[in-house]
């Protein structure tokens, strides 16, 4: 379960991923990269490179609209087809079983926008410098506060980098998928018809299936795909993602391994 307290320390672990340097544009270098300090929702918007947005910025491979959304804190960056973001401490998407009716659940912000009709498959390579349980990267589906699923490389309480996937419908559930050593792992997230599969990968080519759902009709209209870091219990935690594609359609065979 979530939210225990954590008598010790996890084991040693690789340091955080630093945010990147400012780059500046001097007529002999790239475009400085695109920098965001995650606030309310709809305050800004990062465009793909097939979106029409003047005052956008493209993360190449993708080709939805970005808006930030869910709380103050943290950071991102976008520097071409790689997205940095740092979490605020204490942040989280999760809504214990164990509740209590009427609480407020955690929050955190996220980088998400409204895919295309149909089906599609989002995946990145996600770098996570760990250092508290539950640190993560997540590619995160999202239709409100109590209708969403979240696919992330997480560190677990037995301070291992973990597969694990999150649904909620109301409450959440949490399923741990598959231990991974190091600190980078493939993920996907792909809709097909009315449901969803979520893969890992641990080279980007041959997916294992870890979850295959629905959020039901009443999330058909309001999807929202995109990014998210996550430190419940720590002070802060980044992840790094790139090589990212959106494509428009969904693998032939879920469990095959395509």
């Amino acid at each position: 379960m979530r939210f225990f307290p954590v008598t010790s320390p996890p084991p040693a672990h690789p340091a955080p991923l630093a945010r990147r340097g400012a780059a500046q544009q001097d007529g002999t270098r790239p475009p400085a990269p695109r920098r965001g300090t995650a606030s309310r929702e709809g305050d800004a918007a990062v465009a793909g490179p097939e979106v029409s947005d003047a005052g956008g910025h493209a993360i190449q491979g993708l080709l939805i609209a970005l808006a930030e959304e869910g709380p103050r804190g943290g950071s991102w960056v976008i520097d071409g087809g790689t997205l940095t973001m740092t979490s605020a401490p204490g942040t989280d998407l999760f809504a214990d079983p164990m509740g209590r009716e009427g609480e407020q659940l955690p929050d955190a912000a996220r980088l998400v926008g409204v895919p295309p009709e149909g089906d599609f498959t989002l995946a990145a390579r996600v770098t996570v410098g760990f250092r508290s349980t539950y640190d993560a990267g997540v590619l995160l589906i999202h239709a409100g506060e109590r209708l969403w699923a979240k696919l992330c490389f997480e560190y677990s309480p037995q301070g291992r980098p973990t597969a694990v996937t999150v649904v909620t419908r109301g409450t959440s559930d949490d399923a741990n998928a598959h231990e991974v050593m190091g600190d980078q792992l493939w993920l996907r997230i792909t809709r097909t018809g009315a449901a969803f599969a979520l893969h890992s990968s641990a080279d980007g080519d041959r997916w294992r299936l870890l979850r295959y759902f629905t959020l039901g009709p009443e999330a058909a209209d309001r999807v929202k795909v995109g990014f998210m870091a996550q430190s419940p219990l720590g002070e802060g935690c980044t992840a790094v993602f790139d090589r990212i594609s959106f494509q428009r359609q969904a693998p032939k065979d879920l469990r095959d391994g395509s």
